[in-house]
């Protein structure tokens, strides 16, 4: 199982944090508005790179739980195969004429 601490590199600024919100907006310059686009790619970068590694590791959650339920489909189906050879094997002219005496055969 991945670690949570790789699932998520870093951990985001908000978005608001970096733009302000509608009260405290204010007019930038070209280099203050290139570093605050710089940083809101970062952001970006970083929830696309989270949700990248969240979606892998329930990728392989789902593989093994498929390869789980074939081995475990595979083991049922043996086992009901030993049952069934075991009763067969163990029946009895007594449980056979008990077992038509209930079906009414």
């Amino acid at each position: 199982m991945i670690a949570l601490s790789k699932l998520i590199p870093m951990k985001p600024k908000k978005k608001e944090a970096v733009l302000g919100t509608g009260s405290n907006a204010t007019l930038l310059d070209a280099d203050e508005l290139r570093k605050k686009t710089d940083e809101l790619q970062q952001i970006y970068g970083a929830e696309t790179e989270a949700y990248e590694a969240l979606y892998e590791a329930q990728l392989e959650v789902w593989k093994s739980d498929i390869k789980n339920f074939s081995s475990r489909k595979n083991l049922l189906a043996l086992n009901l195969t030993k049952l069934y050879s075991l009763i067969v094997g163990q029946r009895t002219q007594a449980m056979i004429a008990s077992i038509k005496k209930e079906k009414g055969l």
